[in-house]
């Protein structure tokens, strides 16, 4: 079972890391963050912005602990808390989002059909 956390973790960690690199490098591209962080690499990779997020990330672990027990644990679940219901209000954006934009521009191309969202191009013919 520990190792099977394990893995689910790091693959986590992973997707988390890949997703905010590549997030900040497409920022940057905009114009709206380090022009550095929107430069990929000799591996194609946006290495300044994976530097960018690493130091993100001491800084928000490295604090001295507040508690009089001075252990860690209280500050990596409250981080751990932030992290997540962060995440949520994000997904939960991105999937109004899509939702507006289908009932904003019905006709725009889209490259890919979210299955759940029903369309009026779809057959509603029945079976005969």
């Amino acid at each position: 079972m520990a190792a099977t956390i394990m893995i689910s973790t790091f693959g986590c960690i992973n997707g988390l890391v890949l997703a905010g690199s590549r997030a900040c490098y497409a920022v940057a591209r905009d114009g709206l963050f380090f022009r550095r962080a929107g430069v990929l690499n000799k591996a194609q990779v946006p290495g300044f912005a994976l530097l960018v997020q690493g130091a993100w990330a001491v800084l928000l672990i490295l604090p001295a602990p507040t508690t009089r027990t001075h252990t860690y644990g209280n500050l990596y679940s409250n981080l751990l808390d932030y992290v997540i219901s962060a995440n949520l209000i994000f997904y939960i954006l991105t999937i109004a989002a899509v939702f507006r934009l289908r009932l904003s521009r019905p006709q725009a191309e889209r490259p890919t059909r979210p299955s759940a969202i029903p369309s009026s191009r779809r057959s509603t013919s029945s079976a005969p």
